[in-house]
């Protein structure tokens, strides 16, 4: 099942347009910061990325509010995560 996630996540298309509403990150970034499946940090990383891509004067300050900023540096830094996840 995680296989068949990740691999439906990589055609998504990063631009597109969701009806979606969020207050907070911090239920996504929570996920980035626990050791759960890739595949599931995949979602959560293609998520803030498309949501601050498509919609970025609503979602880039809140990302910024919500300290993901440094959630994903360090996510990024990080070399046990898979490439895919760390270039998002």
């Amino acid at each position: 099942m995680l296989d068949r996630m990740g691999a439906a996540i990589g055609r998504w298309k990063i631009n597109s347009k969701r009806n979606i509403n969020y207050r907070s990150f911090e239920p996504i970034l929570r996920l980035l910061k626990s050791s759960i499946p890739s595949e599931a940090q995949y979602w959560a990383v293609w998520a803030l990325a498309n949501l601050t891509r498509v919609y970025s004067q609503k979602y880039c300050p809140l990302l910024r509010d919500d300290k993901g900023l440094e959630v994903l540096e360090a996510l990024a830094d990080n070399e046990s995560i898979p490439k895919t996840i760390r270039h998002l």
